[in-house]
């Protein structure tokens, strides 16, 4: 952008005063949109990640139940049961920490960081980790 108002600068189409203006609206763009409390992202954040956790679980656990049927042994279909199991802990650990991250639930910030919280959390980045590097070698 500074590169096109230079280029119009240059051959007169635009006064330096416009570039400065459009310059100083940018900034001013910028710092209006990075003050806002709550970007579009982070309130649907949470909804999104716990809609695709509960449809995943529900996908994941009849992965479960189909492969491991009698007539559905075989080592292809243990690995993909294995790979399933491991998703599925990771949509469950997840869970909470997702519905924690809706801004319409939000509790003040001395009732949502507790010291269960705290355990909770330790738990999630520790578990999550093993679980996804689980189904990556599984993969």
């Amino acid at each position: 952008m500074h590169f096109a108002f230079r280029l119009l600068t240059h051959f007169g189409e635009v006064s330096n005063n416009t570039f400065d203006e459009a310059q100083h609206n940018d900034t001013k763009n910028i710092r209006n949109q990075s003050a806002s409390p709550t970007p579009f992202y982070a309130k649907a954040h949470g909804i999104v990640c716990l809609l695709v956790c509960i449809f995943g679980s529900i996908a994941n656990t009849l992965n479960i139940v189909v492969l491991t049927r009698r007539e559905m042994r075989s080592p292809t279909n243990a690995i993909l049961t294995g790979l399933a199991i491991a998703d599925l802990l990771v949509m469950l650990d997840y869970m909470p920490y997702a519905i924690n991250s809706i801004p319409y639930l939000r509790l003040s910030r001395e009732e949502r960081l507790t010291y269960g919280w705290a355990w909770y959390i330790m738990f999630h980045s520790i578990f999550a980790q093993i679980c996804h590097t689980i189904s990556i070698w599984l993969t």
